[in-house]
């Protein structure tokens, strides 16, 4: 009897040790889409300024407003990248503070 629950036990603890793998996965090709998101965006930003700072397009309201409205959309990005995107240097200082906490509690 005690067999078959240590057996079962192996396979649930398999299955989620799968789950959480496919989990942090799946939340990491989600950051690298968001940075590359954030890339194109500001290197379309860059251009467009550049188009626009041109004397044949220099003071058109047009070109402005689009520039206005790009900045404004790359804005609303990265304050989504930055409520939902956990950053690497993020989680380093978290397991650095852990760790210190946890040296500390044991002295």
């Amino acid at each position: 009897m005690i067999y078959l629950f240590f057996a079962l036990s192996v396979i649930i603890n398999g299955v989620l040790a799968w789950l959480c793998y496919r989990i942090v996965n799946h939340n990491f090709n989600y950051s690298k889409n968001i940075y590359h998101l954030m890339e194109t965006l500001d290197d379309f930003k860059k251009h467009l300024s550049a188009v626009h700072g041109l004397e044949s397009y220099h003071g058109d309201e047009t070109l402005q407003s689009f520039v206005e409205h790009l900045t404004f959309v790359c804005d609303e990005i990265e304050s989504f990248k930055d409520e939902h995107v956990l950053e690497i240097e993020e989680i380093e200082i978290d397991w650095e503070e852990n760790t210190e906490d946890q040296t500390q509690a044991e002295q």
